[in-house]
């Protein structure tokens, strides 16, 4: 991972490679490409679900990759099928530099609206019906004996 944000970047990664800048598409046609590879309803359109994942603190792309891939197939063979998206943000990968990955966190949880999340709602005046989820790895809960709580 970077030790900065730097420009945001939209990536097709095929199956079984790890994220590389190869993979770089317009964000138009990423949409586009995720919206197609719903199934289409005719009174509703494209319907399905989507689950943005953030990973989280001092992980390493390779760390990221593997989480992503973990989690697509549970989802699936959880009877959840959904598309699901890697969103990742500038973290370092050491834990000294956690300070510094908040103030990166904070930053990229905009990003993950304005340049994720709205393009799907947008979407939705496209006659379609995706729902949106977000699942955000070690980003700010901390455990209880009761589970996990959000940090006060």
């Amino acid at each position: 991972m970077m030790s900065n944000s730097g420009r945001r970047t939209t990536c097709r990664v095929p199956d079984g490679d790890v994220p590389q800048p190869q993979h770089q598409i317009t964000q138009a046609q990423w949409v586009r490409e995720i919206v197609a590879s719903f199934p289409t309803d005719p009174e509703r359109g494209p319907t399905g679900d989507i689950l943005f994942f953030v990973h989280g603190y001092n992980d390493s792309i390779e760390d990221v990759d593997k989480r992503h891939k973990l989690i697509q197939s549970a989802m699936a063979q959880n009877g959840f099928p959904c598309c699901v998206i890697s969103f990742d943000w500038p973290s370092g990968t050491t834990a000294l530099g956690y300070l510094e990955d908040r103030d990166h966190a904070k930053i990229t949880s905009i990003r993950l609206v304005s340049a994720g999340i709205k393009l799907f709602v947008k979407s939705q005046a496209l006659k379609c019906d995706i729902k949106v989820h977000v699942l955000g790895h070690s980003t700010g809960g901390i455990r209880d004996q009761g589970g996990l709580r959000p940090r006060r």
